[in-house]
């Protein structure tokens, strides 16, 4: 058995690590496969759009969703893949 120190993926860990929140998973969720605005976001997962402009940001610090502003609005998409047994990084 080898003592000495393990190397973990860091990054790798922080996206897990922020997609076991389940406000954050649903949010991806949601995005997978079209755009949503942070209203429409905060409306569907019945919470402050201000802690759901919070979930987004920490998600596209991460590389995880895709942002792009229009006007005031604020659209999210996501670009991870679900899949049966997997959810691939980076899509």
């Amino acid at each position: 058995m080898n003592k000495g120190k393990i190397e973990v993926d860091e990054e790798l860990f922080k996206k897990v690590k922020s997609i076991a929140n389940k406000k954050r998973f649903v949010i991806l969720w949601l995005t997978k496969n079209k755009e949503m605005s942070v209203i429409e976001l905060s409306n569907a997962l019945v919470f402050a759009q201000t802690k759901c402009t919070t979930y987004v940001s920490q998600l596209h610090r991460l590389g995880l969703v895709t942002k792009r502003k229009e006007g005031r609005q604020v659209f999210v998409k996501g670009k991870i893949a679900f899949k049966p047994n997997s959810i691939v990084f980076g899509q």
